[in-house]
């Protein structure tokens, strides 16, 4: 006959047993998830010609607040109108949704790139045939209000990233060719 103790025992030992594969499978997944390479867009978007009309889809990584001036300010064609997502970094991808051949991208960073107490870094990078991130330029403060990039491969989408230490920041205009 069993005793309280040997079934508490028991009881113990399974539930143990129980947590640590639970804790293990989590951690272990969670060191795989920061592991693998961040991807972008997809594998197999067919390259377009370059005479092709674009219609970009554009999403803030940040949240925008309803007195943010949206995203889609970026990419509206006019350097009178600013994307300025209210905080001290933008973050911006812009998907094109097939690749596409580009020869160069125009940051137009205005006030915000001419002093160094606004921007302090940022990078552009473009997501490849292959679904991966490569940067195709990045800096600390580009000491101007543009900032030329040329690329040599074609991309689907375009992640822009920028930051200040102390400052709100925002860029009015990122043209493509």
């Amino acid at each position: 006959m069993k005793t309280n103790y040997d079934t508490f025992f028991i009881f113990f030992a399974i539930s143990a047993s129980i947590l640590t594969s639970f804790w293990v499978a989590k951690f272990t997944t969670l060191e795989y998830k920061q592991k693998l390479p961040a991807q972008c867009g997809e594998m197999g978007r067919e390259l377009v010609p370059a005479d092709t009309i674009l219609y970009p889809k554009i999403t803030s990584t940040i949240p925008e607040t309803d007195s943010s001036k949206g995203a889609n300010l970026l990419i509206d064609h006019d350097l009178e109108t600013l994307a300025y997502p209210q905080g001290n970094a933008l973050d911006y991808v812009i998907d094109f949704n097939e690749l596409y051949p580009f020869h160069s991208f125009k940051i137009h960073w205005g006030e915000y790139g001419k002093d160094s107490a606004y921007i302090n870094q940022w990078e552009l990078l473009g997501c490849n045939s292959d679904a991966q991130w490569i940067r195709l330029s990045n800096g600390y403060s580009p000491n101007a209000t543009t900032s030329y990039v040329e690329t040599n491969f074609p991309v689907s989408e375009i992640h822009l990233k920028a930051s200040s230490s102390a400052n709100w920041i925002g860029a009015y205009e990122l043209e493509y060719e």
